[in-house]
């Protein structure tokens, strides 16, 4: 199924599938063979996408169960999210490398962060047991190797997941999915959750250049990211003719994703191994990641205040006008077919 509505299908229908879709992709991939570290990644994105499916059609369903099933998948990601932080700081510190051949006095703090990450539990050993819990709460009899998270003694272990308890909340959000009663439905929907987004999007913006704060960076990312996604999705709506505009969002998201994956490694730094460097190469480390942030931030700028620049109900005449009278005519029909 591709990652995107059909407009002959009512949005309580398309976002109902699609987030469907996505949970049976999660629970493929933890009873496959992919690399644990990819397999936290790979959750941690499509619980992702089934919140912007959800959120599209949110007005369509019964309020009350639609938020309930949202918190439900916003804590699933977040019981996954300290592993991805340890597995992102190995990547990011790695990344480094290729670019400090004209600041080789960087190297070692990289070593230090490099040998830090190795006394912990590899991620690689940091889920248990994932298709033995997937069965046990699907009906099924598929198998994966079992690894069990062995710490150091005296060393702090990486973060775990608990799978058992993540395959249940994962059933239980799918059975919340399943039985979400829709309200009056509005085909329209999609454009006015676009609207919503948009708006937080460009408040957070505003906010983040305000602050220049690494949190409020990260809180920007957060609706810009559900803007691209939720653009990809209602692209046919707008017969294709915002996908410009879902590609420079999503690069958006993309920069300011690398904005937090340094502030990111900059924490793990002062916090595991900070107290062993030398004031010069603290100095030297938070300077490159200060340069680096600098950079992305004015791209990130141009580049938002390029997409955000309208005030949303601005943005909401531009919908309106490409909105594609084709879709609208069939979620019309669609809605009248079910009185």
């Amino acid at each position: 199924m591709s990652y995107s509505f059909a407009p002959d299908r009512t949005s309580t229908e398309n976002a109902r599938g699609m987030a469907l879709a996505q949970i049976d992709r999660i629970e493929k991939a933890m009873t496959g063979d992919l690399p644990p570290a990819e397999i936290v990644h790979y959750a941690r994105r499509r619980l992702k996408r089934v919140r912007a499916s959800l959120a599209l059609a949110a007005s369509g369903f019964e309020s009350g169960k639609v938020r309930a099933a949202d918190r439900a998948l916003r804590d699933l990601a977040r019981d996954v999210a300290p592993l991805r932080d340890h597995d992102l700081v190995r990547a990011v510190s790695a990344g480094l490398r290729p670019l400090l051949v004209t600041c080789p006095e960087i190297l070692p703090v990289l070593d230090a962060v490099d040998r830090s990450l190795a006394a912990h539990v590899a991620p690689a050993d940091a889920i248990p047991n994932a298709a033995s819990a997937i069965a046990g709460h699907r009906g099924t009899a598929r198998t994966r190797r079992d690894v069990l998270p062995s710490p150091q003694a005296g060393l702090p272990a990486t973060p775990t997941l608990d799978v058992e308890r993540f395959a249940r909340e994962l059933a239980r959000a799918r059975r919340m999915i399943v039985d979400l009663p829709t309200a009056d439905e509005d085909p329209e929907a999609p454009l006015r959750a676009l609207v919503r987004i948009y708006r937080q999007a460009r408040k957070s913006m505003a906010t983040a250049l305000g602050s220049g704060r690494s949190e409020d960076y990260h809180e920007w990312r957060k609706p810009a990211q559900r803007l691209a996604r939720q653009l990809k999705l209602t692209a046919v709506f707008f017969d294709g003719r915002l996908n410009e505009r879902q590609v420079e969002t999503r690069l958006l998201a993309r920069m300011l994703g690398e904005d937090h994956d340094l502030a990111v490694l900059q924490t793990w730094i002062a916090g595991n191994v900070g107290h062993a460097l030398a004031p010069r190469e603290r100095a030297l480390i938070d300077g490159l990641v200060l340069g680096m942030q600098v950079v992305l931030r004015r791209d990130a700028r141009t580049r938002g205040e390029a997409l955000f620049d309208a005030p949303p109900a601005a943005f909401e005449r531009l919908l309106r006008k490409l909105w594609s009278s084709r879709a609208r005519e069939r979620g019309v029909a669609r809605s009248r077919s079910k009185d």
